[in-house]
């Protein structure tokens, strides 16, 4: 793995003008960790390119979901999402705790964010700890590979995991049935979708 995630590092480094050669690991090289975010979409493309699945990822980087961000008011809408996002989890894992949990929204600033959070789980933590198993299982050891050199860098497009997995899901090659789809929609509407002591609570960041 280690030898094919250093190619990468090194053609990322080439295609954004830094000096291919370096000392930092491919997981610790913050040039192309933050450089990606600062490419035209044609260098961008080219950065997807040379990687499993790089067309399916690169188009949910891009992606801009078209949806009204007044929805985000919209109580069955948000329940919705939910309830697609518990459906599609429950049919890649065995979780009763989810299908039985009662759902509730709260909306509140960052603080009440930071306070409620604290305590409880993403809905897709089970999966999200398995993607990587899946993905091999699915697609093989380069696009497992890809997993690994990909993680971090997506990450720093907006500190946020919700879009992380969602871009990491296409290298599943699993053409439907995204469980990570309805969760980042719920981010795009500045939603977070949790786990805790009282079931699944949907919070609405109204900052």
């Amino acid at each position: 793995m280690k030898d094919t995630c250093k190619k990468w590092q090194s053609d990322w480094r080439k295609i954004m003008g830094f000096d291919p050669i370096t000392d930092s690991e491919y997981d610790s090289d913050f040039d192309i960790h933050f450089g990606l975010w600062e490419l035209e979409k044609d260098k961008l493309h080219e950065c997807f390119s040379i990687l499993p699945f790089g067309e399916k990822m690169y188009s949910r980087v891009i992606c801009q979901l078209e949806q009204d961000k007044n929805n985000a008011n919209n109580d069955d809408y948000l329940l919705q999402l939910a309830v697609t996002a518990i459906s599609r989890l429950t049919s890649y894992i065995n979780s009763p705790e989810l299908e039985n949990a009662k759902i509730r929204i709260v909306r509140g600033n960052e603080e009440d964010r930071i306070r409620l959070l604290m305590n409880a789980d993403p809905i897709a933590q089970e999966l999200q700890d398995d993607l990587c198993d899946l993905i091999q299982q699915e697609s093989g050891e380069q696009a497992y590979f890809a997993y690994f050199f990909l993680t971090e860098p997506l990450y720093r497009m907006s500190s946020y995991y919700e879009p992380v997995y969602w871009v990491l899901w296409a290298l599943t090659g699993i053409p439907n049935n995204d469980p990570f789809e309805p969760i980042y929609r719920l981010w795009e509407l500045n939603c977070q979708i949790v786990i805790d002591d009282e079931g699944i609570l949907i919070f609405h960041n109204t900052n």
